[in-house]
């Protein structure tokens, strides 16, 4: 699927989407220059199809399959999610080929480690490794981007023995919320702000 539902943040611009193309293609009443006058749709595009429309013939028949059943006015394209980064090298291609529509493009950042079992697997903040992974994920959407949105995933379940030492004798309710005020300074604004002056 090319478009994902990912944030409430976003929830309301990708109505569109929700309804389904084809709805949307009969509820609403599109103006001349072919947006819709009560609402912009938006579409989020996962990193596996981020990495895909590397490739300039995928990224044209996405696109016109997508265009011809729903007009949208700004794509998400993600950067990271499980252990996954964009191909970087295209992210610039495929940023030119919509913007020539006039399409707005901003970058998108799921912190999400995978999972088994039906269970969705997060970050464990007090990895050095994953707090690594998470900076290189957002300094990576900040290189290419003046806004990046973060996938809902910005949160963390692990009770690795890290985790359990650093939290104390907090409940484990503050001791995350402490930990996530710190990971979204130090870990996300911080290197985007080092990255990108658009964020200053």
């Amino acid at each position: 699927m090319w478009f994902r539902n990912t944030t409430h943040s976003v929830r309301s611009k990708i109505l569109c989407a929700l309804l389904g193309a084809a709805s949307c293609a009969t509820a609403a009443v599109a103006s001349a220059e072919g947006a819709y006058h009560n609402f912009k749709a938006a579409i989020y595009i996962t990193v596996g199809t981020t990495r895909e429309l590397a490739n300039p013939q995928t990224l044209q028949e996405q696109y016109s399959r997508i265009a011809s059943q729903l007009r949208f006015d700004k794509v998400y394209l993600e950067m990271y999610r499980n252990g996954q980064f964009a191909d970087e090298k295209s992210v610039e291609t495929i940023k030119k080929f919509f913007s020539e529509k006039g399409i707005a493009v901003s970058g998108g950042v799921t912190l999400a480690a995978g999972g088994h079992g039906g269970q969705f697997g997060t970050f464990d903040y007090e990895d050095p490794r994953d707090r690594a992974e998470c900076q290189r994920a957002v300094e990576m959407a900040a290189r290419h981007f003046d806004e990046v949105i973060l996938d809902d995933f910005f949160f963390y379940t692990t009770k690795s023995d890290a985790d359990i030492a650093a939290k104390g004798k907090r409940s484990w309710t503050q001791y995350r919320l402490e930990k996530m005020r710190e990971v979204a300074e130090s870990l996300v604004l911080k290197p985007a702000k080092a990255i990108n002056p658009a964020y200053g």
